[in-house]
């Protein structure tokens, strides 16, 4: 979906909001990543991401993605898909999946309550 222009938008209006990012994951942990601003001509852009798919079901998760903005009223043109072999392109995406790694590492590095240990003497 990346690249994806809304069409109900007018260029006269600002947009005031500069950049947005969202992040949604389910309790598999895959997840859409989404990041909304204004292009150079003023128009909005719509860019999002698919994370956490292990399994090549990225295309039917953006398709999914794309029939719930439809039913929910945004109206583009057609999607600019392309597949990136994992590799991630949306910055905010690069974010995400490094503050998550970050906080997997810290849970790994807290020490872990053992039972006391039996002392011979």
């Amino acid at each position: 979906m990346r690249g994806q222009k809304l069409r109900k938008f007018d260029p006269r209006h600002r947009w005031p909001l500069g950049e947005r990012r969202i992040v949604a994951t389910d309790n598999t942990g895959r997840g859409i990543v989404t990041e909304i601003r204004p292009d150079r001509n003023g128009q909005i852009l719509l860019e999002s991401e698919v994370i956490g798919v292990k399994d090549n079901s990225c295309q039917s998760l953006m398709e999914e993605f794309d029939r719930a903005l439809e039913a929910g009223g945004v109206q583009s043109r057609a999607s600019d898909r392309r597949a990136t072999g994992g590799v991630l392109q949306l910055a905010s995406a690069r974010e995400f999946l490094r503050k998550k790694v970050e906080c997997a590492k810290r849970r790994l590095r807290r020490p872990t309550q053992a039972s006391p240990a039996k002392v011979r003497r």
